[in-house]
């Protein structure tokens, strides 16, 4: 299988790229994507950098220019859910924009118009072996499925958290995802995205952030090399 996978940070690309073999590097639109082995699959990887528009740019060359029969979005996102805590998993049953209002055109919140769809549904099977990869390496009560919200600022206001949890049903939060599922979803591309939560999006752990940060990109790509190696396909 080919297999895009897409990070927003230097941590997990790093991570990913430190187990790859026979890797080779092209440059595009100024991002390097690295094309080569992660056990029986071929991985195409590249670090998006952070935002909306950065993540759909690389998900266009993913599912555009090299075909890949599956894409995999690894980060950290803000915890929306009351349950989730510091450096637990979510993976995503589906994704949503946070930040686009066509309300007044009778649109639903979230829905960018004309697409016919709110919420980009991720791959069942995808789903399934990450929940299943996870539960396996650090325990069933680290890891959640739900709604990834996705808008181009950072939560750390109790009330926008609370409109994005309550209105949106979101899981969790943070400023990629979104964009890589609409770009799957128009490419009709399998995708899963797979956080890992580094604060609660109300602004409580600032000063513990950056640390958190880090260790959670760096779980978050572990956790996309372990399924990659146990070589499955679907």
């Amino acid at each position: 299988m080919r297999i895009g996978i897409i990070g927003a940070m230097r941590v997990e690309m790093e991570t990913i790229h430190a187990r790859m073999k026979n890797v080779k590097t092209e440059e595009y639109a100024r991002m390097k994507f690295y094309i080569g082995e992660i056990g029986t699959h071929e991985v195409i990887l590249v670090q998006s950098g952070v935002g909306k528009v950065n993540a759909a740019m690389a998900a266009q060359m993913i599912a555009g220019h090299y075909h890949v029969d599956a894409l995999i979005n690894t980060g950290v996102a803000g915890a929306l859910d009351h349950q989730l805590k510091v450096l637990d998993f979510v993976v995503s049953q589906d994704a949503q924009y946070g930040d686009v209002d066509a309300t007044v055109f009778g649109y639903a919140y979230g829905e960018v118009p004309q697409m016919g769809i709110v919420q980009f549904p991720a791959d069942k099977r995808l789903i399934t072996k990450l929940t299943e990869t996870i539960s396996r390496v650090v325990g069933q009560e680290r890891v959640h499925t739900g709604r990834v919200i996705s808008q181009d600022r950072f939560i750390s206001k109790t009330e926008d958290k609370q409109f994005l949890a309550t209105t949106l049903q979101g899981t969790c939060c943070e400023m990629e995802g979104a964009a890589i599922a609409h770009v799957a979803y128009r490419f009709q591309t399998p995708y899963v995205i797979l956080r890992a939560i580094s604060d609660q999006a109300d602004g409580s752990d600032l000063m513990q952030y950056d640390e958190f940060e880090e260790r959670a990109a760096k779980l978050s790509a572990q956790i996309v090399l372990e399924a990659l190696e146990e070589n499955w396909n679907f």
